[in-house]
């Protein structure tokens, strides 16, 4: 069983297509009270001869109801996309909750952690600031926001979690992330996703001076990644394995 709730922690999901998902370095939110973290799924049930023959069920959403001591002003700006700006919070009715990653930590009654992100979702559901006059003996109010998260579009996952108490000795890599979890939003390692990204970025580096022609009249750096591909064969081997009219 579960004994706290700490350490909500909001990272801007920067990149999130079919093709790469990507959060901005993740920022401590508030002190945590409570929360309320509910998947909710879809089901169908599939009917033949006078029985059920299968239950289709499908993802819809995941909602999330957090109740913290307080939201600084920044903390606003960050969650419900309003301006702060020299110590004026400015709300206007087109304001959007940006896309953000939730994550957080649970201890247990053994002491050890369970530790989770969610990828994707936005705090759309309004936010409620609770006050009350000061009577004989002074209640503190607390503030509590909701939002609605969803799976991402790359992979369709929607959360990323480790649960410390059942780690095996072999888990070297799940036991390496809980020690720095909210240092990035965690990704359970994929060597193939790995090794594509370990080779974009060896793409970039090497093209990081080198100007190309091909589809960039304006002589721009090179960022497409076949060009890249091609500019850093180049260099590796001192020749270009695309057409040599193409490149400088």
């Amino acid at each position: 069983r579960t004994v706290s709730f700490r350490d909500i922690h909001i990272a801007k999901v920067t990149t999130n297509t079919e093709t790469e998902y990507a959060a901005e370095t993740p920022s401590k939110l508030a002190r945590a009270i409570t929360g309320k973290i509910s998947d909710e799924f879809e089901t169908e049930k599939i009917y033949s001869d006078d029985s059920v023959e299968d239950v289709n069920m499908s993802y819809k959403g995941t909602s999330v109801e957090l109740e913290v001591n307080s939201l600084a002003p920044q903390d606003k700006s960050q969650v419900f996309g309003h301006l702060y700006e020299k110590g004026f919070l400015i709300k206007t009715k087109d304001d959007k909750a940006p896309e953000l990653a939730l994550g957080w930590r649970a201890k247990k009654l053994n002491g050890k952690y369970e530790f989770k992100w969610l990828y994707c979702g936005r705090f759309g559901q309004g936010f409620e600031d609770n006050y009350e006059t000061e009577g004989e003996t002074k209640t503190t109010q607390t503030a509590t926001l909701k939002g609605d998260f969803y799976a991402r579009q790359m992979d369709g996952r929607y959360e990323c979690s480790v649960d410390e108490s059942n780690l095996l000795t072999e888990h070297t890599e799940a036991a390496a992330a809980i020690k720095d979890w909210f240092s990035k939003v965690q990704e359970k390692p994929d060597k193939k996703w790995q090794q594509l990204k370990q080779r974009k970025d060896q793409l970039s580096s090497a093209t990081k001076n080198i100007r190309c022609r091909r589809r960039c009249p304006r002589w721009h750096i090179c960022a497409i990644w076949k060009c890249a591909t091609a500019l850093w064969t180049q260099k590796r081997n001192g020749r270009c394995t695309q057409d040599s009219s193409s490149w400088i």
